[in-house]
Formats: C-alpha cells, sequence, structure tokens
C-alpha cells in the first residue's frame, strides 16, 4: 500500500511537473511567436527608414543648400546694414559740424550786430554832441 501511495504521489508529482513544463514552453513558444514579429515588423521598418534615410539625404541636402544661401543672405544684410550704420554716423558728423558752423556764424552775426548797434550809438551820441557844440 505504502508503495503505491509512493508511486502514485511521484506519478502524481510527475503530471504536475509535465504540465509545468508544457505550459512554460507554451508561454516560450509564445514569446517566440510574439519576438519573431517583432523581428519581422523591426525589419520591414528597417527597410522603410533606409528608404525614408535615402530620401531624407536628399532633402538634407536641399536644407543644407538654403541655410548656407540664407547664411550668404544675413551676411550680405549684416555688411549693408554695417555700411548704413557707418554711413548714418557719417551723415550724423556732418550734421553736427554743419549745425555748429552754423551757430558760429550766427553767433558773428549777432556781435557784428551789436558792434553796429554800438557804433550807432556812439555816432548818434557824437551827433548830439556836435548839435549841441554847434549851438553854443
Amino acid at each position: 500500500p505504502s508503495a503505491d501511495t509512493e508511486s502514485r504521489r511521484l506519478r502524481d508529482a510527475a503530471k504536475e511537473e509535465r504540465a509545468s513544463l508544457q505550459s512554460e514552453l507554451a508561454e516560450l513558444r509564445s514569446r517566440l511567436t510574439d519576438s519573431e514579429a517583432r523581428r519581422s515588423d523591426a525589419e520591414r521598418r528597417a527597410v522603410g527608414a533606409e528608404a525614408q534615410g535615402r530620401d531624407g539625404a536628399g532633402r538634407a541636402a536641399e536644407a543644407a543648400a538654403e541655410a548656407e544661401a540664407l547664411r550668404n543672405a544675413r551676411d550680405a544684410a549684416l555688411a549693408a546694414a554695417a555700411e548704413a550704420e557707418e554711413r548714418s554716423g557719417e551723415a550724423e558728423r556732418n550734421l553736427e559740424d554743419v549745425l555748429a558752423a552754423r551757430d558760429r556764424a550766427r553767433a558773428q552775426g549777432q556781435e557784428r550786430e551789436a558792434e553796429l548797434e554800438r557804433r550807432v550809438t556812439g555816432m548818434g551820441a557824437e551827433l548830439v554832441r556836435a548839435r549841441v557844440w554847434g549851438r553854443n
């Protein structure tokens, strides 16, 4: 009786182990199938990526040429801006010189006018004196 019990227990344990191994094997086969599907999908994407890469390389070359053209345009604009800034500074200096010359001319004119007024006043005073002396 105990040998039969032991034998049954070993058979049951073996069945359980076999069921566990079959379940594990089924799980591994499922994973393998999933892995194969992912590998196949990855290969498909790699082929697509290569095609896109070739197309992208062409677009990248176009973009690089456009970027170079934009850099050249920017450099030309910067050079033009620097030249305009220089001309503006020169024009500002010329304007300051003209304004300073005008201010000097105005000041000289005012000095001449004041001198003439003094002369006229002096002549008027001499005329008055001459008349007074002439009456005496």
